[in-house]
């Protein structure tokens, strides 16, 4: 929904209105909007952002800005800084500030692959944003909700063990939260894990939220064992981690063997 005092119509000409001073045959940057119409960057970013206004005239993006560029550390390095820069930040900038200055998913989705905002933030010696910090710790709290809704005893032990949670008095679990990506139009998510592949749970629980972070669309419960440093979970198709979609079946299993043990 536009908000107040725009309309799609609008929007939608003064965007025609700067291709056309710019010469451009394309959606224009943020940069090249705001040196021509800043208010209309303003509107652009409130409703829908970029990317959004982009599909919906069905514009190209800025060639280069694509998703299949190869990602260096060194270039990783330099656009997160341009990303610091821009914003006059004193901090690791955030998924939305880093789509809302490559015009693409293509850094967002670079760093989540590379090893995350919390790996860059700690080599770039850059603080995190608290709403990033907090996106790690909501997907601790819904997924204590979630588990407790359906009868399982479920304690947080984060601040205090290698895990976060531990179900039923014996199963060791690691929360690991994503946004939905996309690449070459498939719809994912990409989840880091240890950065060796000894690790300290039973089980990872991988929560999949829609791109903005805020809705929960699927979990998977995976046994450790069966993980290395990292996965990418395709959202719609059926490959090695399909059969842990939306399935309890691995921690009921696991429960299930530690409650056997007891018995012995």
């Amino acid at each position: 929904m536009v908000r107040a005092g725009w309309n799609e119509e609008i929007i939608k000409d003064r965007i025609f209105n700067v291709i056309q001073l710019l010469k451009l045959s394309r959606m224009p940057t943020d940069q090249e909007v705001r040196s021509v119409d800043s208010p209309l960057s303003s509107a652009i970013q409130r409703n829908g952002g970029y990317i959004f206004w982009r599909k919906k005239l069905g514009l190209p993006q800025k060639i280069g800005s694509g998703e299949n560029t190869k990602w260096t550390d060194e270039r990783l390095r330099s656009d997160i800084l341009k990303v610091v820069n821009y914003f006059s930040l004193d901090r690791m900038p955030t998924y939305t500030e880093c789509l809302k200055y490559h015009q693409s998913k293509s850094l967002a989705h670079a760093i989540a692959r590379n090893g995350g905002y919390k790996y860059w933030a700690k080599r770039l010696n850059l603080p995190i944003k608290e709403s990033e910090t907090s996106f790690g710790q909501k997907g601790e709290d819904i997924a204590c909700e979630v588990l407790k809704s359906k009868g399982y005893c479920v304690e947080n032990l984060s601040t205090i063990a290698p895990y976060d949670l531990i179900i039923d008095h014996n199963v060791r679990v690691d929360v690991k939260s994503s946004r939905l990506n996309d690449k070459d139009g498939k719809e994912f998510y990409h989840f880091n894990f240890n950065t060796s592949k000894l690790h300290k749970c039973d089980l990872y629980l991988c929560l999949g939220f829609d791109e903005e972070g805020e809705v929960l669309q699927h979990f998977y419960f995976i046994p450790s064992s069966f993980v290395g440093t990292s996965a990418e979970i395709y959202s719609k198709s059926s490959n090695k981690y399909g059969k842990y979609k939306n399935n309890l079946e691995f921690l009921d299993f696991y429960r299930n063997f530690y409650s056997e043990l007891e018995n012995i």
